[in-house]
């Protein structure tokens, strides 16, 4: 049996370890399984939570065996002790004012924060009624899609302050500029080491804009072939789509490499 215990895997989800209609793919979970019997470290690194993941993985929680980066880098989780052990925050007194302005010059756009308390729409509430203390991102939504303005309208107005990402044609997501995938994928091989003792070499798979983050940190990028062009370009490893077991086909790139 090989030893993959210097390996850690960080995937992405939606287009990635789920098939393209959103359903887990068996041959992912056996490759998973088989990876960490050979002593590999797997997470997922995802723009969803740990309270709304369960929709769509239920058991994420046994399939990982190290901690995960959720909401697209805000915080790492680890789902053994049910705790946040590294994020970063919006403050949302400081920031409501700004979302202000997006909801008056992009009227057909809806507006999203997440705090601690859950998701809250600000269409429409006063100030005092919304949780204006901590927040892990901020979620654009056109089901046109035209999110570009207002990508640029904030990043022009309020530079170096946000970090942007879409995780699909029709959301724009908003988070601190220091909580990326990137960043994290970076701290968790820090926790990785520091548990193990020994160096890690981090593989990262994804297929959309809001991985290029942490493909671009990862020592290994790979992603599978429905991936955008602008994430193709940057990967080493390519693999076959999400419908035909993409993480399974990663897997099976490094046990025949390492």
């Amino acid at each position: 049996m090989k030893d993959l215990s210097h390996i850690l895997i960080a995937s992405d989800i939606d287009g990635t370890f789920l098939d393209s209609h959103g359903k887990i793919v068996g041959r992912n979970i056996d490759a998973i399984e088989r990876f960490k019997s050979e002593g590999g470290s797997f997470a997922f690194s995802t723009g969803r939570y740990e309270t709304t993941l369960p929709e769509v993985v239920p058991n994420f929680d046994k399939i990982m065996n190290v901690p995960g980066i959720f909401c697209n880098g805000a915080y790492i989780y680890d789902a053994d002790s049910r705790e946040i052990l590294d994020g970063v925050w919006m403050d949302g007194e400081s920031t409501i004012g700004i979302l202000r302005e997006a909801e008056r010059l992009f009227p057909n756009i809806a507006i999203r924060f997440t705090s601690p308390e859950g998701p809250a729409f600000i269409d429409g509430k006063p100030d005092a009624s919304l949780d204006l203390g901590k927040w892990s991102k901020i979620l654009f939504i056109d089901n046109k899609g035209d999110l570009e303005p207002v990508r640029e309208y904030i990043m022009n107005k309020y530079p170096g302050r946000f970090s942007f990402s879409k995780s699909c044609s029709v959301l724009l997501e908003m988070l601190d500029i220091g909580a990326t995938k990137g960043t994290m994928l970076d701290r968790l091989k820090i926790i990785m080491e520091k548990r193990l003792g020994h160096s890690v070499t981090a593989y990262a798979i994804g297929d959309y804009e809001n991985d290029l983050d942490m493909l671009r940190h990862a020592d290994v990028a790979a992603c599978p072939s429905n991936a955008l062009d602008t994430v193709k370009n940057i990967c080493t490893v390519h693999v076959r789509s999400c419908s035909d077991g993409a993480v399974a086909d990663l897997i099976e790139y490094i046990e025949n490499n390492a």
